[in-house]
């Protein structure tokens, strides 16, 4: 039977306007980039507080026509204490399985606390699935914004949609795969796997005599074996012999650690033989970089690395009609233009952009529109040329705040270490 304070708790989820609009007075958000999950990008966020029960409401914008909409609701009790946590657990555990049947403890939802307490353990709390809502039933300890420190009785409900969003997300991370690394492995082999000193040499001597096509794949397959072995050798003159005789050097040790390095192997592939498949992914590595690839902690002079990328992604586009990768190239365009829009009008508390002396912050505010628009058209060419993509998927999650003109956060491409 149900005490008198599960039944306050459950009588909180009644009213709840599911996929409605928010209120004037709910807080806007502007995701960072660690928020890689969809249940961590939203765009407003409300909250109240009766009878002892805190209930936030979460609105998104996902799909099509754009809008913003709630789809998730937290509940938890202001007394986190154990005692009302052990009593209160497991009422509202019996009551929920009697409404949906027994639960499942998946999947994890490591931003909202739903997580195995210890590596190899199943998740710790209880999920059901009902009426168009998963339900999240947990005690654990948790960060979230924006609240902060949770420690009692935690009741995460989220509609089906943005339940399929979240589950989309691996589909969308995959996006951060390697094209360069797996073509290299493709041509090359073990050598870029096994990255030695020995493999290394080899690689170089053969790029002094091979033609043009096996002498570009080799100098990028090198440029990443010195990448690797930068980082790790704890004996640089051999590597900095090797290095000398064909026009690369290793400087001192940096501030991530290893050894500094200019990759002046990859340079050479792209400015030497850019037709060649070679040249191509030594394009998008030094595209990758942002194009600025000199060592230490600085920044150069104008941070904004994504005019440069925004510059050469479309020579390349116009100067290699037939490349494999095209759709590589239309997102990085993509995700330059959404950061040059939404580094154009970030607020004055802004922690990346407003960090370091900005010296193009007017004249970015005064091009953010069409930045956004250019985004759009860019997002919009990768969904039709390539709609199975995980470029695809990804395009289609930004394409809604962008639509809205709600600010997306989008950081990448700008230098922010000054």
């Amino acid at each position: 039977m149900l005490t008198a304070a599960s039944l306050v708790f459950l009588a909180r989820l009644s009213g709840i306007g599911w996929e409605q609009p928010p209120a004037a007075t709910c807080v806007g958000h502007i995701p960072v980039q660690m928020d890689i999950y969809a249940t961590t990008q939203w765009t407003r966020h409300c909250h109240d507080t009766r009878d002892g029960i805190v209930r936030e409401s979460f609105f998104y914008a996902f799909g099509e026509p754009a809008r913003e909409a709630r789809l998730r609701v937290d509940l938890h009790p202001v007394d986190e204490s154990p005692a009302t946590t052990a009593s209160l657990l497991p009422e509202l555990r019996a009551e929920l399985t009697r409404r949906f049947g027994a639960p499942d403890h998946e999947p994890a939802l490591m931003e909202a606390g739903f997580r195995s307490l210890r590596y190899g353990q199943p998740v710790a709390g209880d999920h059901w699935h009902g009426g168009g809502l998963h339900y999240f039933l947990h005690a654990n300890q948790t960060n979230p914004d924006p609240l902060g420190m949770r420690r009692g009785v935690q009741l995460i409900v989220l509609t089906d949609r943005l339940f399929g969003e979240r589950s989309g997300d691996a589909r969308i991370l995959a996006e951060e795969y390697d094209p360069v690394r797996a073509r290299l492995k493709a041509r090359v082999g073990a050598p870029v796997t096994r990255a030695s000193l020995e493999d290394l040499a080899t690689l170089l001597r053969e790029s002094a005599r091979a033609g043009d096509a096996r002498k570009s794949l080799d100098l990028v397959a090198a440029d990443s074996i010195v990448t690797q072995l930068a980082q790790t050798t704890t004996d640089a003159e051999p590597l900095r012999r090797l290095l000398s005789g064909f026009g690369a050097a290793l400087g001192g040790p940096s501030h991530q650690g290893g050894l500094n390095y200019r990759h002046e192997l990859l340079w050479r592939a792209w400015r030497e033989l850019p037709l060649t498949e070679g040249g191509e992914l030594a394009f998008l590595e030094l595209q990758r970089r942002g194009w600025y690839t000199e060592p230490g902690e600085g920044c150069p002079a104008n941070p904004d690395l994504f005019r440069e990328v925004i510059r050469r992604g479309e020579e390349f586009l116009a100067t290699h009609p037939r490349s494999d990768f095209r759709g590589e190239v239309l997102y990085a365009l993509a995700v330059a233009s959404e950061s040059w829009w939404s580094i154009g009008h970030a607020p004055p508390d802004d922690p990346i952009v407003s960090a370091p002396p900005y010296p193009r912050r007017a004249a970015n505010a005064r091009v953010a529109a069409p930045a956004r628009e250019r985004a759009l058209d860019y997002y919009r060419q990768v969904i039709q040329n390539e709609p199975d993509s995980p470029r695809a998927a990804a395009a289609l999650r930004r394409l809604p705040r962008l639509l809205l003109n709600l600010d997306t956060g989008q950081r990448l491409f700008f230098c922010s270490y000054c």
